[in-house]
């Protein structure tokens, strides 16, 4: 469970699939051949093994895109932030470019998406969203905008050169909006009850 909302196996699948090729960069696989291909998650590597590794970061990556939806929910953006919602999202999503293409009017990007695909699209478009509708909470003035200017300029590389204020005024202020956005984010996945999925280390397995 995530606040009052179930976590699904397939919620933690698609975190797993998103998040695997990370966890083999990190841990990199000593050896070569099929054997050490298939002994590679339950071998440790500095101290823990890449499969464990693997389930603690799509639990986390999971609880956070349930709570990414749960916000959306609340700030009326999704009317259902389920995993049955997402796939009712999915499905019409892709029935609606099924009928575009049909009739010769293909819509823009892919002609059909996949789960992995949809949910990467949806969380963007959802977080973009959501960042934006903190400008009322974030103090966007002139003088604040010069501070974070200041601030940015000072930690940039000179030999990057420096954009005068003017030129950069809608970067600072998508600086300002993104902060205040992933910390916003943070605090709720920090501060919502999550109970952890029974099936967690079964489900990654499969996956990996």
């Amino acid at each position: 469970m995530v606040g009052e909302v179930p976590l699904t196996a397939g919620e933690l699948r698609r975190a797993t699939v998103r998040l695997r090729a990370d966890v083999v960069a990190e841990l990199p696989r000593a050896g070569a051949g099929a054997r050490a291909r298939a002994d590679y998650w339950t071998t440790p590597i500095e101290g823990r093994t890449p499969h464990a590794a693997l389930v603690e970061r799509s639990l986390r990556a999971a609880v956070g895109d349930a709570v990414l939806r749960q916000w959306a929910c609340q700030a009326g953006l999704l009317a259902d932030p389920t995993e049955a919602g997402f796939r009712t999202r999915l499905d019409a999503e892709n029935a609606r470019r099924a009928t575009a293409a049909a009739a010769g009017r293909p819509l823009p990007g892919v002609p059909r998406y996949d789960e992995e695909s949809f949910a990467r699209t949806e969380a963007a478009q959802l977080s973009t969203a959501l960042r934006d509708t903190l400008a009322d909470r974030v103090d966007l003035s002139d003088a604040r905008l010069r501070a974070r200017y200041a601030e940015l300029i000072t930690a940039a590389d000179p030999a990057a050169g420096v954009p005068l204020f003017d030129q950069s005024r809608d970067r600072v202020r998508l600086d300002l909006l993104t902060t205040a956005f992933n910390q916003e984010l943070s605090h709720r996945v920090g501060t919502i009850q999550a109970t952890p999925l029974p099936t967690a280390d079964l489900v990654v397995r499969e996956a990996e």
